[in-house]
């Protein structure tokens, strides 16, 4: 990757994933027709090829809907990257933040969600849920997805 900058590091020169579109945000409620719909009339497809084959266990899946309509990031170690680059700390493909030149593009945010708990079990039973319950993907089902990227590649 470094080989993609001049004498002087751009931040346009940066690879950046894609702008969304646009953004859905939709109630529990109606979760079920809105997939519907989508999948009818909008050509959603829920399982595509490269998607993993489902991990989570029923525990794991309890674990998720019991935080009920509680929206929680939890983004220390995102949110630690960004301000040690912002600051100097972090080098980026090779340069800390002062050495870019021109404007720093970036196409999405930190957003907080805040919840009221009354004790400590409930921190850290919720904080538990968040974060005992994740299923990793395996090697192989990364190496799947490297495999039909390089192909389409090959094909392009």
């Amino acid at each position: 990757m470094r080989g993609i900058f001049r004498d002087m590091p751009s931040f346009q020169d940066i690879p950046h994933f894609p702008t969304a579109h646009y953004q859905v945000d939709v109630d529990w409620n109606f979760l079920e027709r809105h997939i519907r719909n989508a999948i009818d009339n909008d050509g959603l497809i829920l399982e595509p090829d490269f998607q993993r084959a489902h991990v989570w266990t029923q525990a794991q899946q309890i674990a998720y809907v019991e935080i009920g309509p509680y929206e929680i990031l939890d983004g220390k170690q995102r949110l630690e990257a960004v301000r040690a680059f912002l600051r100097g700390d972090l080098p980026i493909f090779g340069h800390r933040f002062s050495e870019y030149t021109g404007h720093l593009r970036v196409f999405h945010s930190f957003k907080w969600k805040i919840c009221t708990l009354e004790t400590r079990e409930e921190v850290l039973q919720l904080y538990l849920n968040i974060n005992a319950g994740g299923t990793p993907h395996t090697q192989a089902e990364l190496d799947r997805v490297w495999a039909m990227l390089k192909a389409v590649r090959c094909v392009g």
